[in-house]
């Protein structure tokens, strides 16, 4: 009988490493594909600010030159790319002309990227305020910003996600306070 005993101790001694075995690489799997996730997200929530800061920047500049776009794609990848995990961000700025009766239109828009970007090229879709929604029919000018950041080769622990195109997308809008925002001169 006490033979019987020990050979059941092995039998499940056993079973708990085939199933250890089996069970540890899911679960590590799980927990770096959550790290990759909160990572991504807080990506993403950069890739907003970025927007917002340039948002807010073009919407108070009183003139626009080249330069100003090509910088504005390096302060945004400055942004995004906090711990050097960004491989590639794009920028396009848009100037809209928004009447609440009529459509709206874009003025001009400008893109810029540091470096070759397979981001696609985000829809300026804006939505036109009711007349009553700001008091009266008035012409209004926005600045609109989306940045799209390319996560590096290095940046997903699991190899699996690492495969997906995966993009991070930060939109912003913002009143245009000067007349230079009508037209690039």
């Amino acid at each position: 009988m006490r033979a019987n005993a020990l050979d059941i101790g092995r039998r499940v001694d056993g079973n708990v490493m085939v199933e250890a075995a089996l069970f540890i690489p899911v679960i590590m799997f799980l927990l770096f594909a959550g790290v990759d996730l909160v990572r991504f997200v807080q990506m993403t929530f950069q890739a907003d600010r970025a927007a917002g800061v340039l948002a807010d920047q073009f919407a108070q500049q009183r003139s626009f030159t080249e330069s100003d776009f090509v910088n504005a794609a390096q302060v945004a990848h400055k942004i995004v790319d906090g711990a050097g995990l960004a491989s590639v961000v794009s920028v396009q700025i848009s100037s809209l002309r928004v009447h609440p009766v009529d459509a709206s239109e874009i003025l001009w828009s400008r893109a810029a990227t540091t470096g070759a970007s397979a981001c696609l090229s985000p829809s300026s879709g804006f939505t036109s305020p009711s007349a009553s929604a700001n008091g009266s029919a008035k012409i209004n000018y926005f600045v609109m910003v989306s940045v799209c950041a390319e996560p590096s080769p290095t940046f997903f622990f699991s190899s699996l996600l690492s495969m997906a195109d995966l993009t991070m997308q930060g939109h912003a809008a913002s009143v245009a306070r000067y007349p230079a925002v009508r037209s690039l001169e």
